[in-house]
C-alpha cells in the first residue's frame, strides 16, 4: 500500500461550485482540478481540462467534485492533516489558467476542521 493510499477524502463543495463545475464540464469536456501550491495561482485551486494536465507521481486525489478528480501534491496532502477544503467561488478578474476566470468567477479553497 502507498502513503498517499492512507490519506483520507478532504475536499467538499458548495451548490454554486458544483453549478459552475457543470458550466465547464458541458463546455470544455472531461476536468480535473488541481491544488497548485506553484508560483502564479499560488494555493488557488484549478480547474482544467484533463487532457491539458496530468498529474505527476507525486500527486495524490484528495477526492472529486461532481465526478471532478482533484489532486494536489503528497507533500501538500500530508500538510492538510485535520483539515477538509470547501471549494467554493467568488467573483474575481483574475488572470489564470483555471478555466472558470474567463468567466469572471475564480474557485477558491476554503480550509474547513474536520476534528
Amino acid at each position: 500500500m502507498k502513503e498517499e493510499d492512507n490519506l483520507p477524502a478532504h475536499v467538499a463543495a458548495s451548490s454554486a461550485a458544483i453549478a459552475l463545475l457543470q458550466q465547464l464540464r458541458q463546455r470544455h469536456g472531461p476536468l480535473l482540478f488541481h491544488l497548485s501550491s506553484g508560483c502564479c495561482d499560488g494555493t488557488a485551486p484549478l480547474c482544467l481540462r484533463q487532457s491539458d494536465f496530468h498529474p505527476g507521481a507525486s500527486d495524490v486525489q484528495l477526492g472529486s467534485l461532481d465526478g471532478v478528480p482533484f489532486y494536489t501534491s503528497s507533500w501538500q496532502a500530508q500538510l492538510l492533516g485535520d483539515v477538509s477544503l470547501l471549494i467554493d467561488i467568488v467573483e474575481s478578474q483574475s488572470d489564470s489558467f483555471s478555466l472558470e476566470a474567463a468567466e469572471g468567477i475564480r474557485f477558491i479553497a476554503r480550509t474547513v476542521e474536520t476534528r
